[in-house]
């Protein structure tokens, strides 16, 4: 009886455990991953509008809300390291930077930038976003491991 109420007892600790682990490791995980896979399609989308800096409202938004969506992902993860470790995502760190990118990046194709630059208020050197929003793309690349552009 007590072989048979230890089996029991174990395989309820077992299925506990591995819950815990399905719902606060791995399902984050790969929601965190699925998130970043599709900034990475946005950012080949829009490939043209954002190397030439085109303003527009709609891409700068979705790049905006990419920025918060991955950054709040990846904070929901527990026992990130090990998440690190069995997923491959990101450090912590590079989803830092590439939030503090893809936010950038949502700069250049807004069109208050433009204004703002343009304001007599405005005395510094003209911002060549074409050039920036390129090395955004490129960090952004850089630090969540993912394809962002078509070469």
């Amino acid at each position: 009886m007590i072989s048979f109420t230890l089996t029991i007892l174990s395989a309820v600790l077992i299925f506990s455990f591995t819950q815990v682990l399905l719902k606060l490791v791995i399902e984050p995980s790969q929601q965190l991953k699925i998130s970043i896979s599709l900034a990475g399609s946005t950012l080949l989308r829009h490939q043209a509008a954002l190397t030439n800096a085109t303003c527009d409202m709609e891409i700068s938004n979705k790049l905006k809300d990419h920025a918060a969506e991955i950054l709040s992902k990846s904070s929901i993860i527990s026992c990130y390291w090990l998440a690190r470790l069995l997923f491959g995502i990101p450090s912590k760190e590079n989803i830092i930077l590439s939030a503090q990118s893809f936010n950038l990046l949502s700069y250049g194709m807004s069109e208050s930038a433009r204004e703002f630059e343009n304001s007599i208020s405005y005395n510094a050197k003209k911002t060549n976003f074409a050039l920036e929003n390129s090395k955004s793309i490129s960090n952004i690349g850089k630090y969540l491991g993912i394809k962002t552009t078509y070469q």
